[in-house]
């Protein structure tokens, strides 16, 4: 097809890249089209610690992005503090997975989930995944109008003893309210006693410089300055009236931030003679056990008048995941009133003020004049008002695979779940205890075997020419790139006749694949010999027979 032939809306729906690890939510029309989006995958070499970072496009401009090339901030690829995330000290190694991804009608929302691990591969150790040290983010874009819309951010960070959130938009006049700042009279974010750029502080505090200048995780501290701070005790936010842009401005709203310090910083480029001079919002938790952060905020653009009117939290009954407070707000967008839900544990019927009734991981009430507008429930089975509204059998549907056609890319699912032809079209996930993969679902058919589904890209995610087999593990000289960051932890590992296929503990490069030996103790090397004669091939897939396929249950009503 050439580009002239391409359809004007062939870029417009929603998208999640799973091998990239990119959620992009998307909507809007022509000049009003908009993206929120969020970096969950994790690549080899040349990368920014950007994790379960966030950006936006709209009104024809990248609003929220990475900051790198040019006037970079040192060896800006170590520097997390230049995207729009959070991380926890001390720091640790993660890698995350598509929860949630879904279009309901004016809502369109992502979620990724991140766990700490330790490389053991090359100990025949495997992964060693920390359950304490994890990160959950959430992002909702809701339309309010064609040509408006704001954004939900609700971001869990658990583990550690300190977690640091940071934020910035672009150039423009800041202002905040809601705040009782004290300025830092001296000094960097590092420290009233810590200069710009301090190479002393640097050194002290674990950053090594090399040819491109100074790097490490604490590099950007003491490059941010006019340090001002505040405990918040309610609802407030943060304006940027952008440079250049016609009055438009992007506001930043924190909903709830339950022990958080705010802290307000100025930026510019440590490369030298910056061309900007942008300002940071920060916040910052600690605490002497496992720290437990949950962030909610809101975002917004606008000329004149922000969208959203006023914020408040909905307490919700019921504890959700490790002791968190699951998600109640309500919006008021002036014309109309958004009551919205969120929680991580779908199984717990959770009531609120107003006769709210909720169960699930995100749930919407739109209301103008007191009359419902817009029901959408995502992964859920009850979202009501004063007994009105939705209820379900079920958050989510799953299903064991119990055949593959790896060549036409095609997996079979027992029985027939409801409505299968509404799953063309849609992600569904395909998880075992170790490994979590999203695909599109391209074609479904009926057969009296179960319900088959073709899956839009190719399983095969691997290949390694056999040297020698022991008893756990097949040897192999082939290089393995995209090894680590767990990238085939849980995959399938199948013998060139396809007579044998055992699942991953993880594989290293020009070394061997490691066989999980909880899911195979039988194995020995006078098997795994026989199965894997040297000279031969083996391949590694995404997924196998046994593994669970689910997707959640997505309902939308709307009134015109």
């Amino acid at each position: 097809m050439t580009p002239a032939a391409w359809p004007e809306d062939w870029n417009d729906p929603s998208r999640l890249q799973d091998g990239y690890g990119l959620a992009m939510l998307r909507s809007g029309k022509g000049d009003h089209k908009r993206a929120l989006w969020m970096m969950y995958g994790r690549a080899k070499g040349h990368t920014h610690d950007d994790l379960l970072h966030l950006g936006l496009d709209a009104f024809q401009s990248e609003i929220l992005g990475h900051m790198g090339y040019p006037r970079n901030w040192g060896a800006w690829e170590s520097n997390w503090m230049t995207q729009n995330q959070a991380r926890q000290v001390p720091f640790v190694q993660m890698t995350a997975t598509a929860q949630l991804f879904a279009d309901a009608g004016p809502v369109h929302l992502a979620e990724a989930y991140a766990q700490a691990f330790t490389d053991r591969v090359g100990q025949r150790e495997g992964y060693l995944v920390d359950r304490d040290n994890w990160q959950r983010r959430q992002l909702v874009l809701i339309d309010v109008t064609p040509e408006s819309f704001y954004a939900v951010d609700l971001y869990r960070i658990y583990g550690g003893k300190e977690h640091w959130w940071t934020f910035h938009a672009q150039e423009g006049e800041f202002t905040s309210a809601g705040l009782d700042l004290v300025r830092q009279p001296t000094g960097t974010l590092a420290g009233p006693e810590v200069p710009y750029g301090d190479e002393a502080w640097l050194k002290a505090n674990g950053s090594s410089k090399g040819v491109y200048g100074w790097r490490g995780p604490w590099f950007a501290f003491p490059h941010l300055y006019n340090v001002e701070r505040a405990t918040p005790s309610g609802v407030w936010n943060a304006d940027w009236a952008l440079k250049g842009a016609d009055g438009l401005h992007f506001r930043l709203t924190v909903a709830d931030a339950p022990g958080a310090e705010a802290i307000l910083c100025d930026g510019k480029s440590p490369a030298g003679a910056s061309p900007y001079e942008m300002k940071w919002v920060l916040q910052r938790k600690a605490s002497e056990g496992n720290t437990a952060s949950q962030i909610v905020s809101l975002m917004e653009l606008y000329r004149g008048e922000p969208v959203i009117k006023s914020v408040r939290p909905l307490a919700l009954t019921g504890a959700d995941e490790a002791g968190f407070n699951a998600c109640g707000l309500v919006v008021d967008l002036g014309h109309r009133v958004d009551t919205l839900f969120a929680s991580a544990d779908a199984s717990v019927t959770r009531t609120a003020p107003g006769g709210f009734e909720f169960a699930g991981r995100f749930g919407m009430i739109s209301e103008q004049d007191g009359k419902p507008v817009n029901l959408v429930l995502i992964g859920g089975t009850v979202l009501r008002r004063n007994g009105v509204g939705i209820t379900t059998e079920k958050a989510e549907e799953r299903a064991r695979i119990t055949a593959v056609d790896r060549k036409a890319g095609t997996v079979t699912i027992a029985g027939t779940p409801p409505a299968p032809q509404a799953l063309v079209g849609k992600y569904v996930f395909i998880s075992n205890s170790a490994r979590r993969v999203t695909l599109q679902v391209t074609a479904v058919e009926t057969t009296p075997a179960g319900t088959v589904l073709t899956l839009d890209l190719d399983p095969l995610i691997g290949t390694g020419l056999v040297t020698g087999a022991e008893a756990d593990r097949v040897l192999t000289s082939t290089p393995f790139a995209l090894r680590g960051h767990r990238y085939y932890h849980g995959a399938r590992l199948v013998n060139a006749a396809g007579t044998a296929e055992y699942r991953l503990a993880g594989v290293t490069s020009a070394g061997f694949a490691l066989i999980d030996r909880q899911e195979h103790p039988e194995l020995s090397q006078e098997h795994l010999t026989a199965a894997f004669p040297n000279g031969t091939w083996f391949e590694i897939f995404d997924y196998g027979v046994g593994d669970e396929l689910s997707w959640p249950t997505i309902i939308s009503l709307s009134q015109p």
